[in-house]
Protein backbone atom coordinates (compact mmCIF):
# COMPACT_ATOMS: atom_id res chain seq x y z
CA UNK A 1 0.00 0.00 0.00
CA UNK A 2 3.01 2.58 0.45
CA UNK A 3 3.11 2.47 -3.34
CA UNK A 4 -0.04 5.16 -3.23
CA UNK A 5 2.05 7.25 -0.96
CA UNK A 6 5.92 7.23 -2.03
CA UNK A 7 4.46 8.33 -5.62
CA UNK A 8 3.33 11.34 -4.27
CA UNK A 9 6.76 13.05 -3.52
CA UNK A 10 7.99 13.92 -7.11
CA UNK A 11 4.50 13.35 -8.91
CA UNK A 12 3.64 16.91 -8.28
CA UNK A 13 6.41 18.25 -9.83
CA UNK A 14 4.73 18.74 -12.63
CA UNK A 15 0.79 19.33 -11.14
CA UNK A 16 0.80 22.37 -8.84
CA UNK A 17 0.71 26.06 -8.70
CA UNK A 18 2.94 28.01 -6.90
CA UNK A 19 4.81 31.46 -6.71
CA UNK A 20 8.31 32.37 -6.85
CA UNK A 21 10.07 33.24 -3.68
CA UNK A 22 13.35 35.32 -3.42
CA UNK A 23 15.48 34.72 -6.52
CA UNK A 24 19.32 34.20 -6.81
CA UNK A 25 21.65 37.11 -8.27
CA UNK A 26 23.32 35.15 -11.25
CA UNK A 27 23.19 34.49 -15.12
CA UNK A 28 19.86 33.13 -16.08
CA UNK A 29 19.31 30.51 -17.15
CA UNK A 30 18.43 29.09 -20.77
CA UNK A 31 14.52 28.74 -20.81
CA UNK A 32 13.45 25.00 -22.27
CA UNK A 33 10.33 24.68 -23.85
CA UNK A 34 10.50 21.16 -24.73
CA UNK A 35 12.35 18.00 -24.15
CA UNK A 36 12.20 15.24 -21.62
CA UNK A 37 13.42 14.28 -18.16
CA UNK A 38 14.29 10.99 -16.34
CA UNK A 39 14.21 10.97 -12.65
CA UNK A 40 14.69 7.97 -10.31
CA UNK A 41 13.79 7.51 -6.67
CA UNK A 42 16.64 6.43 -4.39
CA UNK A 43 15.72 6.56 -1.00
CA UNK A 44 12.66 4.90 -0.35
CA UNK A 45 11.24 1.18 -0.22
CA UNK A 46 9.30 1.42 -3.48
CA UNK A 47 11.38 2.33 -6.02
CA UNK A 48 10.26 5.03 -8.50
CA UNK A 49 11.50 5.74 -12.42
CA UNK A 50 9.50 9.08 -13.77
CA UNK A 51 10.02 9.95 -17.39
CA UNK A 52 8.51 13.39 -17.75
CA UNK A 53 7.88 14.66 -21.81
CA UNK A 54 6.58 17.88 -22.50
CA UNK A 55 6.29 20.41 -25.40
CA UNK A 56 4.40 24.20 -25.11
CA UNK A 57 0.55 21.86 -25.68
CA UNK A 58 1.47 18.42 -24.17
CA UNK A 59 2.71 16.42 -20.90
CA UNK A 60 3.14 13.26 -20.49
CA UNK A 61 4.56 11.40 -17.24
CA UNK A 62 5.40 7.34 -17.02
CA UNK A 63 6.41 6.16 -13.61
CA UNK A 64 7.26 2.45 -12.83
CA UNK A 65 6.85 1.43 -9.44
CA UNK A 66 9.87 -1.63 -8.62
CA UNK A 67 9.44 -3.81 -5.78
CA UNK A 68 12.23 -5.66 -4.88
CA UNK A 69 13.09 -5.98 -8.67
CA UNK A 70 9.48 -6.61 -10.05
CA UNK A 71 7.27 -4.07 -11.64
CA UNK A 72 4.96 -3.42 -9.54
CA UNK A 73 2.54 -1.27 -11.06
CA UNK A 74 3.06 1.49 -14.06
CA UNK A 75 1.30 4.51 -15.06
CA UNK A 76 1.01 7.27 -17.59
CA UNK A 77 -0.72 10.11 -17.74
CA UNK A 78 -1.38 12.78 -20.46
CA UNK A 79 -2.45 16.47 -20.19
CA UNK A 80 -3.19 18.41 -23.44
CA UNK A 81 -2.57 22.71 -22.68
CA UNK A 82 -5.19 24.19 -20.29
CA UNK A 83 -7.45 20.85 -20.15
CA UNK A 84 -8.96 20.61 -16.59
CA UNK A 85 -9.36 16.76 -17.02
CA UNK A 86 -5.63 14.16 -17.18
CA UNK A 87 -6.41 10.99 -18.99
CA UNK A 88 -4.83 7.86 -17.03
CA UNK A 89 -3.21 4.74 -18.55
CA UNK A 90 -2.40 2.15 -15.19
CA UNK A 91 -1.67 -1.09 -14.94
CA UNK A 92 -0.21 -4.13 -13.00
CA UNK A 93 1.04 -6.27 -15.94
CA UNK A 94 -2.01 -8.25 -15.62
CA UNK A 95 -5.04 -5.63 -15.25
CA UNK A 96 -4.74 -2.34 -17.62
CA UNK A 97 -7.29 0.66 -16.70
CA UNK A 98 -7.75 3.97 -18.37
CA UNK A 99 -9.13 6.81 -16.48
CA UNK A 100 -10.94 8.72 -18.59
CA UNK A 101 -11.39 11.74 -16.27
CA UNK A 102 -8.56 11.94 -13.74
CA UNK A 103 -8.29 15.86 -12.63
CA UNK A 104 -4.52 15.37 -10.97
CA UNK A 105 -2.15 12.78 -11.72
CA UNK A 106 -2.99 9.41 -9.91
CA UNK A 107 -2.54 8.94 -6.55
CA UNK A 108 -1.71 12.45 -5.40
CA UNK A 109 -5.09 13.79 -4.59
CA UNK A 110 -7.89 10.94 -4.14
CA UNK A 111 -9.38 13.56 -1.74
CA UNK A 112 -9.29 17.27 -1.30
CA UNK A 113 -6.06 18.99 0.04
CA UNK A 114 -5.72 22.38 0.63
CA UNK A 115 -2.23 23.32 -0.24
CA UNK A 116 -0.23 27.04 0.89
CA UNK A 117 1.96 29.44 -1.70
CA UNK A 118 5.39 27.92 -2.33
CA UNK A 119 8.15 29.84 -0.54
CA UNK A 120 12.07 29.39 -1.26
CA UNK A 121 14.80 29.92 0.66
CA UNK A 122 18.30 30.32 -1.59
CA UNK A 123 21.20 29.12 0.23
CA UNK A 124 24.98 29.24 -0.63
CA UNK A 125 25.31 25.93 -1.34
CA UNK A 126 27.27 24.06 -3.56
CA UNK A 127 27.40 20.40 -4.91
CA UNK A 128 28.40 18.42 -8.41
CA UNK A 129 25.22 16.15 -9.08
CA UNK A 130 24.98 13.72 -11.98
CA UNK A 131 27.75 15.70 -14.04
CA UNK A 132 25.19 19.04 -13.14
CA UNK A 133 26.93 22.03 -10.80
CA UNK A 134 23.92 22.17 -8.18
CA UNK A 135 22.76 24.94 -6.01
CA UNK A 136 20.86 24.39 -2.73
CA UNK A 137 17.63 25.89 -2.07
CA UNK A 138 14.66 25.08 0.48
CA UNK A 139 10.85 24.90 -0.81
CA UNK A 140 8.76 25.51 1.83
CA UNK A 141 4.76 24.81 1.93
CA UNK A 142 1.62 23.50 3.79
CA UNK A 143 -0.42 20.95 3.22
CA UNK A 144 -3.68 21.07 5.41
CA UNK A 145 -2.13 23.44 7.88
CA UNK A 146 1.02 20.95 7.70
CA UNK A 147 4.33 22.92 6.90
CA UNK A 148 6.41 20.63 4.63
CA UNK A 149 9.87 21.80 3.11
CA UNK A 150 11.74 19.75 0.02
CA UNK A 151 15.26 20.03 -0.40
CA UNK A 152 16.37 20.93 -3.57
CA UNK A 153 19.44 20.90 -5.69
CA UNK A 154 19.55 22.51 -8.75
CA UNK A 155 21.21 23.53 -11.54
CA UNK A 156 20.92 27.11 -12.97
CA UNK A 157 21.57 26.53 -16.61
CA UNK A 158 18.45 25.62 -17.55
CA UNK A 159 14.96 26.39 -16.37
CA UNK A 160 11.53 24.66 -17.79
CA UNK A 161 8.90 26.84 -19.04
CA UNK A 162 6.01 24.53 -20.14
CA UNK A 163 4.00 27.68 -20.05
CA UNK A 164 0.61 26.18 -19.92
CA UNK A 165 0.93 23.92 -17.56
CA UNK A 166 1.07 23.81 -13.62
CA UNK A 167 4.73 23.51 -12.88
CA UNK A 168 5.70 22.99 -9.10
CA UNK A 169 9.23 25.02 -9.78
CA UNK A 170 8.05 27.81 -12.02
CA UNK A 171 9.52 30.06 -9.20
CA UNK A 172 12.61 28.19 -9.12
CA UNK A 173 15.22 29.60 -11.26
CA UNK A 174 16.40 26.77 -12.60
CA UNK A 175 16.18 23.43 -13.30
CA UNK A 176 15.61 20.54 -10.23
CA UNK A 177 18.32 17.95 -10.53
CA UNK A 178 18.11 16.47 -6.83
CA UNK A 179 14.83 16.60 -4.40
CA UNK A 180 14.22 15.56 -1.12
CA UNK A 181 10.93 15.57 0.29
CA UNK A 182 8.66 14.77 3.22
CA UNK A 183 5.15 14.59 3.34
CA UNK A 184 1.81 13.07 4.35
CA UNK A 185 0.74 10.48 2.10
CA UNK A 186 -2.84 10.82 0.92
CA UNK A 187 -4.78 7.90 2.72
CA UNK A 188 -5.63 6.87 5.91
CA UNK A 189 -3.49 4.35 6.25
CA UNK A 190 -0.69 5.85 5.10
CA UNK A 191 2.60 7.61 6.47
CA UNK A 192 4.95 10.12 6.50
CA UNK A 193 6.86 8.86 3.96
CA UNK A 194 11.14 10.77 2.83
CA UNK A 195 11.27 10.31 -0.70
CA UNK A 196 14.65 11.21 -2.56
CA UNK A 197 14.68 11.78 -6.54
CA UNK A 198 17.64 12.70 -8.76
CA UNK A 199 17.63 13.66 -12.00
CA UNK A 200 19.71 11.21 -14.20
CA UNK A 201 18.56 12.18 -17.89
CA UNK A 202 17.90 15.38 -19.21
CA UNK A 203 17.41 16.63 -22.92
CA UNK A 204 16.22 19.94 -24.68
CA UNK A 205 14.57 17.64 -27.24
CA UNK A 206 11.77 15.51 -27.36
CA UNK A 207 12.47 12.01 -28.42
CA UNK A 208 9.20 10.12 -28.48
CA UNK A 209 5.04 11.18 -29.62
CA UNK A 210 3.79 12.16 -26.51
CA UNK A 211 0.53 10.75 -27.25
CA UNK A 212 1.46 7.37 -28.50
CA UNK A 213 0.43 4.69 -25.99
CA UNK A 214 1.89 1.16 -26.90
CA UNK A 215 -1.35 -1.40 -26.23
CA UNK A 216 -3.56 1.05 -25.80
CA UNK A 217 -6.01 -1.72 -26.51
CA UNK A 218 -5.54 -3.65 -23.34
CA UNK A 219 -6.91 -0.75 -21.58
CA UNK A 220 -10.44 -0.89 -20.17
CA UNK A 221 -12.37 2.28 -19.11
CA UNK A 222 -13.44 3.19 -15.88
CA UNK A 223 -15.55 5.33 -14.37
CA UNK A 224 -15.07 7.76 -12.29
CA UNK A 225 -17.11 6.42 -9.15
CA UNK A 226 -15.25 2.79 -9.66
CA UNK A 227 -11.42 4.79 -9.62
CA UNK A 228 -10.51 4.60 -5.90
CA UNK A 229 -11.81 0.96 -6.04
CA UNK A 230 -9.93 0.08 -8.44
CA UNK A 231 -6.60 1.63 -7.88
CA UNK A 232 -6.45 -0.13 -4.64
CA UNK A 233 -7.67 -3.42 -6.50
CA UNK A 234 -4.34 -2.66 -8.87
CA UNK A 235 -1.75 -2.46 -5.99
CA UNK A 236 -2.54 -5.58 -4.66
CA UNK A 237 -5.22 -4.40 -1.29
CA UNK A 238 -8.30 -5.80 -3.19
CA UNK A 239 -11.67 -4.77 -2.03
CA UNK A 240 -12.72 -8.78 -2.53
CA UNK A 241 -12.06 -11.14 0.02
CA UNK A 242 -8.05 -11.69 0.27
CA UNK A 243 -7.21 -15.04 2.22
CA UNK A 244 -9.96 -16.57 4.37
CA UNK A 245 -7.67 -16.87 7.48
CA UNK A 246 -9.98 -16.24 10.67
CA UNK A 247 -12.95 -14.36 11.08
CA UNK A 248 -13.78 -11.69 8.67
CA UNK A 249 -14.81 -7.86 9.26
CA UNK A 250 -15.25 -4.74 7.48
CA UNK A 251 -12.17 -2.01 7.07
CA UNK A 252 -13.01 1.30 5.90
CA UNK A 253 -10.35 3.13 4.47
CA UNK A 254 -10.53 6.74 3.27
CA UNK A 255 -8.69 10.00 1.59
CA UNK A 256 -7.40 12.11 4.11
CA UNK A 257 -10.05 14.17 4.25
CA UNK A 258 -13.00 11.41 4.07
CA UNK A 259 -14.54 12.55 0.97
CA UNK A 260 -13.93 8.89 -0.63
CA UNK A 261 -13.82 6.29 1.39
CA UNK A 262 -13.99 2.43 0.12
CA UNK A 263 -14.92 -0.77 2.11
CA UNK A 264 -11.79 -3.50 2.63
CA UNK A 265 -12.89 -7.17 3.77
CA UNK A 266 -10.26 -7.93 6.43
CA UNK A 267 -9.85 -10.80 8.62
CA UNK A 268 -8.64 -10.90 12.53
CA UNK A 269 -6.58 -14.46 12.48
CA UNK A 270 -6.28 -14.88 16.08
CA UNK A 271 -8.63 -16.79 18.48
CA UNK A 272 -9.28 -15.86 21.87
CA UNK A 273 -8.63 -18.75 24.23
CA UNK A 274 -6.10 -20.11 21.74
CA UNK A 275 -2.47 -20.36 22.23
CA UNK A 276 -0.51 -18.08 20.62
CA UNK A 277 1.72 -20.00 17.43
CA UNK A 278 5.68 -19.74 17.70
CA UNK A 279 7.24 -16.99 15.84
CA UNK A 280 10.93 -16.74 15.20
CA UNK A 281 12.66 -13.29 14.03
CA UNK A 282 15.53 -10.71 14.78
CA UNK A 283 15.67 -7.74 16.90
CA UNK A 284 16.62 -4.33 15.81
CA UNK A 285 19.89 -5.10 16.99
CA UNK A 286 20.18 -8.52 14.62
CA UNK A 287 19.85 -10.66 17.73
CA UNK A 288 17.53 -13.86 17.18
CA UNK A 289 14.24 -14.02 18.99
CA UNK A 290 11.38 -16.11 19.23
CA UNK A 291 7.96 -16.17 21.12
CA UNK A 292 9.87 -18.66 24.01
CA UNK A 293 11.95 -15.72 24.95
CA UNK A 294 8.83 -14.04 26.67
CA UNK A 295 7.52 -17.10 28.44
CA UNK A 296 6.12 -16.33 31.54
CA UNK A 297 5.31 -12.82 30.72
CA UNK A 298 1.90 -11.27 29.71
CA UNK A 299 2.78 -9.70 25.92
CA UNK A 300 1.42 -7.58 24.16
CA UNK A 301 2.38 -7.87 20.07
CA UNK A 302 1.76 -5.01 17.90
CA UNK A 303 1.83 -5.44 14.15
CA UNK A 304 2.81 -2.18 11.76
CA UNK A 305 4.78 -1.22 9.06
CA UNK A 306 6.26 2.06 8.41
CA UNK A 307 3.63 3.73 5.80
CA UNK A 308 0.60 3.09 7.95
CA UNK A 309 0.03 6.15 9.39
CA UNK A 310 -2.80 4.44 12.23
CA UNK A 311 0.08 2.81 13.27
CA UNK A 312 1.86 5.54 13.89
CA UNK A 313 -0.66 7.67 15.27
CA UNK A 314 -1.27 5.32 17.91
CA UNK A 315 2.47 5.12 18.94
CA UNK A 316 2.57 7.99 21.85
CA UNK A 317 -0.41 5.68 23.33
CA UNK A 318 1.41 2.55 22.93
CA UNK A 319 4.97 4.56 24.38
CA UNK A 320 2.35 6.08 27.25
CA UNK A 321 1.09 2.02 28.26
CA UNK A 322 4.73 0.31 28.00
CA UNK A 323 6.32 3.14 30.08
CA UNK A 324 3.74 2.58 32.75
CA UNK A 325 4.11 -0.85 33.24
CA UNK A 326 8.30 -1.28 32.84
CA UNK A 327 8.71 -2.89 36.69
CA UNK A 328 5.71 -5.08 35.89
CA UNK A 329 5.55 -9.09 34.33
CA UNK A 330 5.08 -7.66 30.52
CA UNK A 331 6.63 -7.61 26.88
CA UNK A 332 5.87 -5.07 24.95
CA UNK A 333 6.82 -6.38 20.93
CA UNK A 334 6.06 -5.36 18.00
CA UNK A 335 6.74 -7.34 13.96
CA UNK A 336 7.20 -5.59 11.28
CA UNK A 337 8.06 -6.13 7.99
CA UNK A 338 10.73 -2.93 7.24
CA UNK A 339 13.94 -3.71 7.43
CA UNK A 340 16.17 -2.88 10.28
CA UNK A 341 17.76 0.34 8.61
CA UNK A 342 14.50 1.46 6.99
CA UNK A 343 13.21 0.86 10.95
CA UNK A 344 16.15 2.64 12.45
CA UNK A 345 15.67 5.82 10.47
CA UNK A 346 12.14 5.84 11.25
CA UNK A 347 12.44 5.48 14.94
CA UNK A 348 14.91 8.60 15.03
CA UNK A 349 11.62 11.11 14.48
CA UNK A 350 9.03 8.69 15.10
CA UNK A 351 9.85 7.04 18.95
CA UNK A 352 8.39 3.10 19.37
CA UNK A 353 9.72 2.15 22.67
CA UNK A 354 8.45 -1.66 21.76
CA UNK A 355 11.35 -4.32 20.93
CA UNK A 356 11.08 -3.87 17.33
CA UNK A 357 11.53 -7.47 15.39
CA UNK A 358 11.91 -6.63 12.10
CA UNK A 359 12.11 -8.18 8.57
CA UNK A 360 9.59 -10.21 9.82
CA UNK A 361 7.47 -11.06 6.71
CA UNK A 362 7.50 -14.81 7.48
CA UNK A 363 6.11 -14.53 11.01
CA UNK A 364 3.53 -12.13 9.86
CA UNK A 365 2.62 -14.21 6.77
CA UNK A 366 2.55 -17.22 8.87
CA UNK A 367 0.07 -15.72 11.38
CA UNK A 368 -2.01 -14.36 8.55
CA UNK A 369 -2.10 -10.74 9.25
CA UNK A 370 -3.45 -8.71 6.25
CA UNK A 371 -5.18 -5.42 8.77
CA UNK A 372 -2.78 -2.71 10.08
CA UNK A 373 -2.04 -1.90 13.14
CA UNK A 374 -3.42 -4.74 14.74
CA UNK A 375 -2.61 -5.68 18.42
CA UNK A 376 -3.00 -9.07 20.85
CA UNK A 377 -2.26 -9.57 24.08
CA UNK A 378 -1.91 -13.38 25.57
CA UNK A 379 -1.59 -13.80 29.03
CA UNK A 380 1.25 -15.59 30.96
CA UNK A 381 1.26 -19.07 29.54
CA UNK A 382 0.72 -17.33 25.73
CA UNK A 383 -3.09 -17.92 25.25
CA UNK A 384 -4.62 -15.00 23.27
CA UNK A 385 -6.26 -12.88 25.53
CA UNK A 386 -7.47 -9.99 23.57
CA UNK A 387 -7.39 -8.93 19.75
CA UNK A 388 -7.70 -5.20 18.56
CA UNK A 389 -7.54 -4.87 14.24
CA UNK A 390 -7.17 -0.99 14.68
CA UNK A 391 -5.46 1.37 15.96
CA UNK A 392 -6.00 2.59 20.04
CA UNK A 393 -7.46 5.83 20.40
CA UNK A 394 -6.64 6.18 24.19
CA UNK A 395 -4.16 4.65 26.35
CA UNK A 396 -7.28 3.17 29.08
CA UNK A 397 -8.89 0.42 26.96
CA UNK A 398 -5.09 -0.96 26.60
CA UNK A 399 -4.54 -0.50 29.99
CA UNK A 400 -7.45 -2.06 30.75
CA UNK A 401 -7.01 -5.34 28.88
CA UNK A 402 -3.62 -5.93 30.18
CA UNK A 403 -4.94 -5.57 33.63
CA UNK A 404 -7.25 -8.09 33.24
CA UNK A 405 -4.34 -10.66 32.07
CA UNK A 406 -2.21 -9.46 34.79
CA UNK A 407 -4.65 -11.02 37.30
Amino acid sequence: MRSLFILAALAILLMVNTTSGQQLKQANPKIVTEGSLFYHQVRATLQSSYKIYFNPSTLRISNTQIRKGKVAIQNITIQDCNSPSTPTYIDNGTRFVFLKENVRHPFIKIGKYKSSEVVYEYLPDTLTISGFKCKKALLKSATDSKNQIAEIWFTSEYKIDPSCFEYLFKGLNGLPVKVTYQGEAGLSFGGDITSEYVLEKFSTKLTQLINVIEGIEKYETVEEAQKFQVVVELLGMSTSEPDKKGISFKQEVSSKDSSTKVTLTRYNPFSIGKKLPEFKGRMLDGSKVNLSNFKGKALVLNFWFIGCAPCVKEMPILNQVSESYHNRDVAFVSLTSDKAEEVTRFLQKHPFKFQQVTDAREAINKYGVNSYPLTVITDRDGIVRFVKAEEFKDAEELKNQIELVLK
